[in-house]
């Protein structure tokens, strides 16, 4: 499928600027809540819950020319909105800082690649689940897509666009979808085994944001 070819080529070239980003403190505080919404228009929500002690927060996104900082917003600010073209991908984090300028807070990343394929289009979510109580932030939380329903569809494919082995076939009811992370393409199909609906290319890596 090429949207899947071009979706993981864009991803796997924002990869190789992040690398591996983590923070560069010890024990990071977690932003809380961060979730990215791929509308299937191009437009990108961001929104997380706001902490204490959070005078400012940045949204940090990185590009395939690298990292810079979307927006400033005040500590109470709880979203934020970004547009890709089709076929551009963007990840994104979000940094919260005290009134002394000091950085007391990250996320973890999300990203999204706009597709725009289909008339038919619908949003599609991606966030972190809560790590086990006995986890550390070294360990790899459980990845959680939702989407709106798909009218019409019979069954539902979310396609681990790096990692073929990862396929989930769900009922044309379904709505969510649960993974160990990376990065995922979610596909309806009819009653005659055509696509009806493909969404925009999203990732969650859990690796906290410096």
């Amino acid at each position: 499928m090429n949207i899947r070819r071009c979706a993981l080529s864009a991803i796997l070239a924002i990869g190789l600027v992040l690398g591996v980003p983590r923070s560069t403190r010890a024990n990071p505080i977690l932003v809380d809540g961060f979730t990215l919404t791929s509308a299937g228009d191009g437009t990108i929500a961001l929104a997380w819950t706001p902490g204490s002690g959070q005078s400012t927060y940045k949204i940090l996104r990185y590009s395939a020319t690298g990292p810079s900082i979307l927006l400033t917003l005040p500590g109470f600010a709880s979203s934020a909105t970004d547009h890709l073209a089709n076929g551009q991908a963007a990840c994104y984090a979000v940094l919260g800082y005290a009134v002394n300028g000091q950085q007391v807070s990250s996320s973890r990343i999300l990203c999204a690649m706009s597709v725009q394929a289909t008339s038919l289009r619908s949003s599609l979510s991606v966030h972190f689940g809560p790590p086990p109580p006995s986890c550390t932030f070294e360990c790899n939380p459980t990845v959680v897509l939702e989407w709106a329903p798909v009218p019409g569809a019979t069954a539902m494919l979310l396609d681990p666009i790096n990692n073929a082995l990862r396929l989930q076939l769900l009922p044309g009811t379904a709505t969510s979808a649960t993974d160990t992370g990376g990065c995922y393409l979610v596909i309806g199909f009819g009653s005659d085994g055509a696509p009806l609906w493909i969404s925009d290319a999203v990732c969650g890596y859990p690796a906290i944001a410096g």
